[in-house]
């Protein structure tokens, strides 16, 4: 494969953000204890090292490239390849604009940061980045979701799931769920609708079903749904097929959409509605 544009996305740890960036410290703040801080200064250190063994390796090959933090906007169209070095939350960040690309996901302290879509780190990524020159690896797609508010699409795409809720925890979050020839109003804690990637997350621990990676079904789940009054719900939860799509209004003054995590975030006011679908683009990732 000929790696000719290559965006390196990368997270920032704790310590860099707080202490390194933000000037906390043990004798002025009472957030971090000594263990905490030790801890995090490891942390720093694993991730650090990765990085720059991953920009070393790529510029031992001649391979451009050019460094981005995931939380800055991000336009996709000039590169072909994706590297993101992190843990899963780093890989999704860095996948949600992607259309084409190809992505591989870096884990840079296995001992602390999850990577379930991280095939590689520090001490595998030459073999990952020298078979990929080589064009000899393996990839797979991962489904994902569209979404549109107000019949406008966004641009981002949805990796693992979206939370649909009041701004406010503790508020009753309020929503007119359709699917199919089925319409309800609900009351609850809010609903997750999800990948089939996703579904080893919250949904899971909402009560969802685990499916299998390659699963192109849409699956939902509502948050403790309010048991007083006259409602009887339908819909608690199950698989959509995928060509199928899943229409919620808002009956909240503040209602959010949370997408992939707490990150991004899109406003969901009283009578706003979304409407989720499959993606034409799955993600195409390193495996």
């Amino acid at each position: 494969m000929n790696l000719k544009n290559i965006l390196l996305v990368y997270k920032k740890s704790i310590y860099q953000i707080y202490f390194t960036e933000r000037k906390y410290h043990l004798t002025t703040s009472n957030m971090f204890s000594e263990e905490d801080l030790g801890r995090y200064q490891k942390s720093d250190e694993e991730h650090r090292k990765t990085l720059e063994n991953v920009k070393q390796i790529l510029a031992d090959r001649g391979i451009k490239f050019k460094e981005i933090y995931r939380a800055r906007h991000i336009d996709y169209s000039p590169y072909d390849f994706v590297i993101s070095v992190g843990g899963d939350g780093t890989f999704i960040e860095a996948s949600r604009l992607i259309t084409n690309q190809l992505i591989l996901g870096v884990n840079s302290n296995p001992a602390s940061s999850f990577g379930n879509f991280c095939p590689c780190n520090r001490n595998t990524f030459e073999f990952y980045i020298d078979n990929i020159l080589n064009d000899k690896f393996k990839s797979q797609k991962i489904n994902r979701l569209d979404l549109h508010v107000n019949n406008k699409k966004h641009d981002f795409l949805v990796m693992n799931d979206v939370l649909i809720a009041h701004a406010h925890p503790g508020a009753m979050s309020r929503y007119r769920i359709k699917i199919g020839v089925i319409e309800e109003d609900q009351k609850g804690s809010g609903i997750w609708i999800s990948t089939a990637a996703g579904s080893t997350g919250a949904i899971a621990g909402a009560g969802g079903k685990i499916l299998p990676k390659r699963s192109k079904k849409i699956q939902y789940r509502p948050r403790e749904l309010f048991p007083g009054g006259k409602e009887k719900y339908q819909l608690k939860g199950g698989l959509v097929k995928p060509d199928s799509s899943i229409m919620i209004r808002s009956l909240m003054r503040e209602g959010t959409i949370y997408v992939d995590g707490a990150h991004l975030r899109v406003a969901f006011s009283y009578g706003s509605k979304l409407t989720v679908s499959n993606s034409k683009f799955p993600l195409k990732m390193v495996s």
